[in-house]
């Protein structure tokens, strides 16, 4: 018991940019949100083939443990929020968005290989367009994902939900893009056109 409270005490605190709007600790192993009845701790993982996610929260006295065997955040959310619709926890909030129209023209001109550096690494993805729709690959492996239009420039992934803005050169809105913003919650990452 006595290592059980300290796993469940906060030990560091996760910095703003990675724990969202509610601040977290990390416990011993597991992160930690929230305070009294609220209180839930969390421990996460995933390779290529699998994902799982465990909530515990000891006040009400209910968990959830979800294991996939694809990379599935779009599954993993509808199943949380059918557990928190059912014993009155909090899930992750259903995103909802309204497609527009987008012309091939303009796809045509947000298509390319874009690149960061980021911790010493060199991450290429290339944006290309197929049937009228836009597609995401990350040419270091993996599937390509579909983006779906918000706005001409503003894109989301089907999967993650992650966005995806696209810039253009100032004073030319039509021109080919030169950059794309992807945020996923409070992470944002600019990667630059290179071809």
């Amino acid at each position: 018991p006595a290592m059980a409270r300290q796993m469940l005490t906060p030990q560091v605190e996760v910095p703003a940019q990675f724990a969202g709007p509610v601040k977290s600790y990390w416990g011993l192993g597991v992160e930690l949100r929230g305070s009294g009845s609220s209180f839930r701790f969390t421990h996460d993982g995933r390779d290529e083939g699998f994902v799982a996610d465990l909530v515990m929260w000891p006040g009400h006295e209910r968990g959830l443990v979800i294991m996939t065997n694809g990379v599935s955040g779009a599954l993993m959310n509808e199943i949380a929020r059918a557990f928190g619709a059912e014993y009155g926890l909090e899930a992750v909030p259903r995103i909802e968005k309204r497609l527009v129209a987008v012309d091939s023209a303009a796809l045509d001109s947000l298509t390319g290989v874009y690149r960061v550096e980021q911790g010493g690494q060199t991450v290429n993805v290339a944006i290309t367009h197929h049937e009228d729709q836009l597609w995401v690959t990350n040419l270091g492996g993996g599937l390509p994902g579909r983006l779906l239009p918000d706005s001409p420039d503003s894109f989301f992934a089907l999967d993650s939900g992650a966005e995806w803005t696209f810039e253009r050169p100032a004073g030319n809105p039509s021109g080919a893009a030169t950059a794309v913003v992807q945020s996923a919650g409070t992470q944002k990452v600019e990667l630059r056109r290179v071809r």
